[in-house]
């Protein structure tokens, strides 16, 4: 998903001259087991990573063009367990998703269930 990295550039979404092109793509990685890798990955590191094929892309130019990134059967109100299980995503990329659209005002917090924010589609 994009939203990884669109956390960083979050505040020029909303600039009319600002578009964002993505490319969709499957790639293969290769490991290789050199020791220079994470201590997490017990030594492993990616040696290269090669393009299989391009499966689609899309421009964005506005807030509303990230809005159609929900899934279409989210409810009016909802919460990031609510989005992550629908999107079948890990809880640290929902959570970067649900911080770039707040900053582009495409989701707003409405207010707390238990320790989860409530979150509505503008």
């Amino acid at each position: 998903m994009i939203f990884g990295e669109l956390i960083r550039i979050a505040s020029y979404v909303k600039h009319p001259n600002f578009s964002l092109e993505v490319a969709f793509i499957e790639e293969e990685v290769v490991w290789i087991d050199n020791g220079m890798g994470s201590w997490r990955r017990g030594g492993w590191g990616v040696e290269d990573r090669r393009l299989i094929r391009l499966i689609d892309y899309r421009v964005f130019e506005s807030p509303l063009d990230y809005a159609k990134l929900l899934p279409p059967d989210l409810k009016d109100v909802f919460t990031s367990r609510d989005l992550a299980r629908e999107l079948q995503l890990r809880k640290s990329l929902t959570n970067k998703m649900i911080y770039s659209l707040r900053a582009i005002d495409v989701v707003q917090v409405l207010g707390k269930s238990g320790r989860f924010n409530l979150y509505s589609k503008q």
